[in-house]
């Protein structure tokens, strides 16, 4: 088995720095790249992995790493015992330590100070801004980086409102990226890669039922009233409003739904969403739907992507979860409904644009938008999180700033 060159240089990376961030995007090969320098490096290695891709990381280690001892475990049992001896750490999808107050955080910190190499992988290294990458970096050599704050006043424009210092944007882009770059390797194209067109699909939607809710903070629906008892519960409220009326009781599917099922016609598509209820409002309406949403035992989400991928038949993944497997046998996604980070649409949107689907199959990737409303404002937040990620090697400037407007 041969490695492409991009893996090549990523196990060079990692040998050589010891302590360094492999940030490549989803379906560059990190798995691999990690498990041939684990090889090269022969040494007893640990890897720390989201439960979903612990079989994939177990299957890999024999075959790239077979004269290698590898222990594979999840973030949670890492917090419950102590794992065999080991000289090499890897963390798997580490933006999971992007919050350096949580046990896990700590625990990883503490194992990190036992290995002579530790590197960290993630497609998504910054979800929310900057400092995420500054708690990361902790982990992966705290006696390098020990202290969160320095880092924020030295790259970070920080501002104070009633709930204490916020984050703003960073002082100097090129600078940080020039940084960054001493430890992290992110590329965000390779050989293979299938391409991605990401389409902006305005529709309509009840403006007498959206006012409503707006301005009254309550809606009186067929199966009773639906109050916001505050301002995130009406923003949620809001969100579910545009995705489908049926979500808070009302009989109509709404416009985005009928819109994404009218894709659906046409071709095979994953349907995606915040919002893990919209599955049964689709199923009931196409029947036949392949569902994955978080908390699936391991043999149940091989068992359904194994479905999803040799059945003519649409699924639904809840935004967010789409970690671990690969739905490239489909033709398109579908997003009814936006997340908070940008990290979390393309996650779902490289479970199809990945190999093994071939390079000249672009993935098409359809957003439902509802212009005028809160839709808007979320795609703003995303446009400032997609602008800090492309600084250190991101695609483009914003999430849907070039794309082909479907009406």
């Amino acid at each position: 088995m041969e490695l492409f060159e991009h893996q090549k240089e990523a196990v060079k990376h990692l040998v050589e720095k010891r302590r360094a961030y492999l940030g490549d995007t989803r379906g560059a090969g990190k798995t691999i790249s990690a498990l041939a320098a684990a090889r090269e490096v022969g040494r007893p290695t640990l890897v720390v992995a989201p439960k979903a891709v612990l079989g994939m990381w177990q299957e890999a280690a024999r075959s790239w790493a077979p004269e290698v001892p590898v222990y594979v475990v999840n973030y949670e049992r890492l917090l419950r015992e102590d794992p065999p001896p080991y000289e090499v750490l890897i963390f798997d999808e580490a933006h999971r330590l992007r919050n350096r107050k949580t046990k896990t955080w700590r625990r990883a910190t503490e194992l990190s100070r036992r290995a002579q190499y530790v590197w960290l992988l993630s497609g998504t290294p910054v979800v929310n801004n900057p400092t995420d990458l500054f708690a990361q970096f902790m982990v992966m050599d705290p006696r390098t980086f020990r202290g969160f704050w320095p880092l924020v006043y030295q790259w970070v424009h920080t501002y104070e409102d009633l709930w204490g210092i916020k984050f703003g944007g960073l002082k100097d882009p090129e600078g940080f990226r020039k940084w960054a770059s001493q430890w992290m390797l992110r590329r965000t194209s390779f050989p293979g890669r299938p391409v991605k067109q990401r389409i902006r699909l305005p529709v309509g939607y009840d403006l007498k039922l959206y006012t409503d809710m707006f301005v009254d903070w309550v809606l009186n629906t067929p199966q009773g009233e639906v109050a916001a008892p505050s301002a995130l519960a009406r923003l949620t409220r809001l969100r579910q409003l545009l995705v489908s009326p049926a979500l808070l009781g009302y009989p109509q599917l709404g416009e985005a739904v009928e819109a994404a099922l009218d894709l659906a016609q046409d071709a095979k598509v994953v349907f995606f969403s915040p919002f893990a209820q919209v599955a049964d409002i689709l199923q009931r309406r196409i029947g036949n739907l392949v569902v994955i949403r978080g908390g699936l035992p391991a043999h149940q989400l091989r068992y359904r992507v194994e479905k999803a991928n040799y059945e003519n038949v649409p699924a639904f993944v809840t935004l967010g979860m789409a970690e671990g497997f690969s739905l490239w046998t489909y033709d398109a996604g579908v997003f009814l409904g936006f997340g908070w980070t940008p990290a979390a649409h393309e996650q779902a949107e490289d479970r199809i644009a990945r190999p093994p689907r071939p390079q000249d199959c672009p993935a098409p990737m359809y957003y439902v938008v509802h212009p005028g409303t809160i839709d808007e404002h979320i795609l703003d937040i995303l446009d400032q999180k997609t602008t800090w990620d492309a600084v250190l090697g991101g695609l483009q400037k914003k999430f849907l700033s070039s794309y082909n407007e479907r009406g």
